[in-house]
């Protein structure tokens, strides 16, 4: 993402800040920026058009035409939370979530948008977070799209835009985790934390700061929020955002058994200026951020642009020409048979990654072949147990797949009440311990497609 540019933009109820970063080869760096007042009261439709026109205005001055444009938009209509699924749902995780968005957000699927990203897996489970909007809270950013006249590449809430302003502008942020505490210009406080450096969870108190100290609800929330997250680390470790005498919060953090730190210098200054939404957010269009998190749907998005990328394989290539025309022709032998060698190493490389293919296949076969000779030393004969499923499933039901490991089985196929099967095998003589083993899904002729796991009884 060489030498391009990228233009973040928050849209807050009372102020627009729009940040341009450049990417170099000195990495990125600030090129312009602007923070425009708005109407509070003004409905949000006259807010999208002013800033629509102050975008334009902004691309204008600045003598800038194709670029990425992300938008930030307030934390406090969106939901976000961390959901622990089993990991055999990491392959259809859409699906998944959309299945039972329901159940975690409540807001039906079809009043909602949402994005999502894994933010921790271990071999049985995966930790989800899940980031949703209402349709009709979100809709109304999307008509800066037309207003403008050319695409933009993402929206998201300006928590996971001023996270990733974190990891990338401060390093001290370490793996182990953190509590961010930023003052939003509306004096509300939101607590955001890092771990394993990620985005793992937000809240937004409604706290405002008392003349005679700091309120104790933020306090208190803080410590909560390190009992259930931290406990296991000793001190909590805390950097405060704050733009009027910080060192007073500080003090009070310190009092109260929490090590809290202030930002550094250049990061103070960003958000002293309100910037560091705008920041996280251009940051989006110039490199890979840790959040990835987009709530705009992938039709209305910007397709990604080839231009840079062209023009850098152009220059490669114009470069290596003169090179090899001026290092002459006995380099060029050289670089043949230097390419000659590199095809070479390539089709072999493909052969021992054939060869590895055929010994994950024998391998496979030959587990196959332990778990068939397994079977037949056991007391129950798998005859019986096909003869057992044959008479307990239904003909509404049917088994696509059925898979034997020592006492385990797993079934997976289609029925028309998946769940009507988890009593008809319970009863068997046969089985125990009969559970789904993933969430059940509909295919397009609205049979369920099921995946259940049981042991077999031992006598």
């Amino acid at each position: 993402m060489l030498f391009k540019k990228s233009l973040g933009v928050e849209i807050r109820d009372e102020k627009i800040c729009l940040v341009l970063l450049n990417r170099g080869f000195k990495g990125f760096k600030i090129e312009n920026y602007s923070v425009y007042s708005i109407e509070k009261e003004k409905p949000l439709k006259e807010k999208i058009i002013f800033a629509s026109n102050i975008i334009k205005e902004f691309t204008n001055e600045n003598d800038i035409e194709a670029l990425d444009i992300y938008i930030g938009i307030p934390r406090n209509i969106g939901i976000i939370r961390d959901i622990e699924l089993p990991s055999i749902t990491k392959e259809n995780l859409k699906s998944t979530l959309s299945y039972e968005i329901e159940n975690y957000v409540s807001i039906p699927l079809d009043e909602v948008y949402f994005d999502f990203q894994i933010i921790n897996e271990d071999k049985d489970t995966i930790t989800v977070l899940l980031v949703a909007v209402k349709k009709n809270d979100i809709s109304p950013y999307f008509d800066l799209k037309d207003l403008l006249g050319v695409p933009i590449s993402g929206i998201e809430l300006s928590s996971t835009a001023i996270f990733n302003f974190f990891i990338k502008t401060d390093e001290s942020l370490d793996k182990n985790g953190w509590l961010i505490v930023f003052e939003n210009f509306d004096k509300n406080f939101e607590i955001t934390i890092i771990k394993n450096n990620l985005f793992t969870y937000s809240t937004l108190t409604d706290c405002i700061e008392k003349k005679e100290g700091v309120c104790e609800f933020l306090i208190n929330e803080i410590k909560k929020i390190n009992n259930s997250f931290f406990k296991k680390q000793g001190n909590l470790k805390l950097k405060l955002f704050k733009k009027d005498k910080p060192e007073n919060l500080i003090n009070d953090f310190q009092k109260n058994g929490i090590e809290a730190f202030l930002p550094k210098n250049e990061n103070s200054w960003i958000f002293s200026q309100g910037l560091t939404a705008a920041f996280g957010l251009a940051l989006r269009g110039i490199e890979k951020t840790p959040s990835n998190v987009n709530l705009l749907p992938e039709n209305l998005r910007k397709k990604p642009s080839k231009t840079a990328e062209y023009t850098m394989i152009i220059l490669v290539l114009f470069v290596l020409i003169s090179l090899l025309s001026w290092m002459g022709s006995n380099i060029l032998r050289k670089n043949i048979t230097l390419n000659q060698l590199n095809s070479e190493i390539q089709r072999l490389s493909s052969e021992v990654a054939d060869i590895n293919r055929i010994q994950r296949d024998i391998e496979i076969i030959e587990k196959e072949i332990t778990n068939i000779n397994n079977l037949l030393n056991k007391k129950i004969s798998i005859l019986n147990i096909l003869k057992e499923l044959t008479d307990k499933i239904p003909e509404t039901a049917w088994i696509e797949n059925l898979n034997l490991n020592d006492d385990k089985i797993q079934i997976d196929g289609y029925a028309k009440s998946a769940s009507a099967l988890i009593p008809l095998l319970d009863a068997s003589p046969l089985f125990v311990d009969v559970s789904f083993i993933s969430a059940i899904t509909k295919d397009g002729g609205g049979n369920e497609r099921f995946r259940i796991g049981m042991k077999l009884k031992q006598n």
